[in-house]
C-alpha cells in the first residue's frame, strides 16, 4: 500500500502481493532501506522479500531461512544501511544487507518480537515470551556520528558521504 499523510486522504493498493501458500503471518513486519526498497521480515515465508516500489515489484532475497511459522518478527534499520532482523522462534539474530543480500548471524537467542535503535546506533531487543528473560542490545559499533555511517550527521558532507557514494542521489 501507497499513503503519504501529508497529500493523501486514502491509501492506494500499489500492486497485489503474490501469493507465497502459506495461511497464516507470511511477514511480520517491514523496514523502508536507503536504497528506496522496503524489505518484508519473514514470518512464515521462507525468504526475506525485497519490494521495489518504483516498478511496483517483489522478489525472494537472500538465503532460504526455513519454513517454520513465527521465526521472525521485526527488522531495524541500522546507520550503515543494514537490517538487523529480530528473532521470535527462530534462535538466530540475523544482519541482513540489501546492498549485496548477504545474511550473517550475530547471536543466537529466541522470544523477540521488537526492536529500537538509539542515537548510538545500538538495537535495544524487546522480549515477548518467557524463553526471552533478558533485554538484549545489539551494539552495531557505528554511531550516528560514525564516518561508517550511511546517512551523515552533518548534512553539509552529504555530497561526499557513503550514502552518495551507494545513491549517487546528490
Amino acid at each position: 500500500f501507497k499513503f503519504n499523510p501529508i497529500t493523501d486522504s486514502t491509501i492506494v493498493a500499489v500492486n497485489d502481493l503474490p501469493t507465497y501458500g502459506v495461511d497464516t503471518s507470511v511477514f511480520g513486519g517491514a523496514v523502508y532501506a536507503f536504497n528506496e526498497k522496503i524489505y518484508l521480515v519473514p514470518r512464515a515465508h521462507t525468504h526475506i522479500v525485497e519490494f521495489d516500489p518504483l516498478t511496483a515489484t517483489w522478489k525472494n532475497v537472500g538465503i532460504n531461512l526455513g519454513s517454520s511459522v513465527g521465526k521472525f518478527a521485526k527488522g531495524s534499520l541500522l546507520p550503515n544501511g543494514k537490517i538487523l532482523i529480530t528473532p521470535l522462534s527462530d534462535n538466530r539474530l540475523i544482519l541482513f544487507d540489501p546492498f549485496d543480500y548477504s545474511i550473517q548471524v550475530v547471536a543466537n537467542l529466541t522470544g523477540y518480537y521488537g526492536s529500537v535503535l538509539n542515537s548510538k546506533g545500538d538495537v535495544i531487543l524487546t522480549p515477548l515470551e518467557a524463553t526471552a528473560t533478558k533485554i538484549y542490545v545489539y551494539k552495531s559499533g557505528i554511531s550516528l556520528n560514525s564516518s561508517d555511517c550511511v546517512f551523515p550527521s552533518n548534512l553539509a558532507d552529504l555530497p561526499t558521504s557513503n550514502y552518495n557514494k551507494y545513491f549517487n542521489k546528490f
